[in-house]
């Protein structure tokens, strides 16, 4: 199984009384206020790459995971 590595890029216009609440905001959230609140946005795909299995455990502790959300597809790859 290959893994891709997808950065995306989000501009948001928004009342400057937001900002303070944009860090505890989930991208779902960031989502529904672009789409129904107070908020104009859009995104973009700033870069995509593979992950080799050798930098996958490291990628994914980057991002907080304990590094095996993938370990039972990846046994299961070769199905």
């Amino acid at each position: 199984m290959k893994i891709r590595k997808v950065t995306i890029g989000v501009t948001l216009l928004m009342h400057d009384s937001d900002e303070d609440r944009l860090s505890t905001m989930s991208l779902a959230r960031i989502g529904e206020e672009m789409d129904f609140g107070d908020m104009v946005g859009a995104f973009a795909i700033t870069s995509a790459d593979d992950v080799p299995p050798h930098a996958l455990q490291a990628e994914l502790t980057a991002l907080g995971n304990d590094g095996t959300f993938f370990d039972d597809r990846m046994e299961h790859a070769d199905d």
